[in-house]
């Protein structure tokens, strides 16, 4: 018969979990922290260009598709497919807390973003801001495709300028990027390019927050 191993003696027990709640507090203060940090560093860079509120949606992606080890993207991606017997596997596996904490994030993020939005429409008057043609071409296309198609490329276009900055400008209106207009375009072969690798950059991304996290 193998050895009992010996109570904890309540002292002890009671350390445990007064130094468990302390950890806890303090991971959820730096959590506090940070939302408050993007919060503001969003405000910040609205104030330079106004699609600076986009960091909101990036952080909302990322903490629900790729943050804790990957599982609760995974199941949303179950449910969607119609794989409701792995999502509610998947559910389970959930540690307690986490999707509590991620609607508290979600709720930040979307008052911040709101308020961020009521103060910039009342900065410009209560007004919709008006483009012209010049500002933005693809957007006065007739076809409703190739419009589709066209700010997919800027997707792919973006994407190549993070990775190789090999020319920039301050200003991308006025006829800087041709529209595409044909479907004999060459340009059109960097759209399954760019989903292709979005796509596969995800499921590293999930195969390996769901390694670590069976690791811990």
């Amino acid at each position: 018969m193998p050895p009992k191993c010996p109570a904890m003696s309540p002292g002890i027990a009671k350390k445990t979990r007064k130094s468990l709640t302390l950890k806890k507090a303090k991971r959820c203060g730096q959590s506090n922290v940070y939302l408050v940090l993007t919060a503001a560093a969003t405000a910040i860079a609205m104030l330079c260009k106004e699609v600076g509120i986009t960091a909101l949606g990036v952080c909302s992606a990322y903490d629900i598709i790729l943050a804790h080890g990957g599982v609760i993207g995974r199941t949303v991606i179950l449910l969607v497919l119609g794989h409701s017997t792995r999502a509610v596997s998947s559910w389970r596996s959930i540690p307690d807390g986490v999707v509590r904490r991620m609607v508290w994030r979600h709720v930040v993020l979307m008052v911040t973003g709101v308020g961020l939005l009521v103060a910039r429409w009342i900065v410009m008057g209560s007004t919709v801001p008006r483009f012209m043609k010049v500002d933005n071409p693809a957007s006065f296309l007739d076809s409703v495709v190739f419009r589709s198609l066209n700010y997919q490329y800027t997707y792919s276009m973006n994407a190549l300028l993070l990775i190789l900055p090999i020319w920039l400008c301050f200003d991308w209106s006025m006829g800087c990027v041709p529209v595409i207009v044909n479907f004999s375009d060459p340009r059109l072969l960097t759209l399954p390019v760019l989903w292709v690798s979005f796509i596969m950059l995800l499921r590293r991304g999930m195969a390996q927050g769901r390694g670590s996290q069976t690791s811990r």
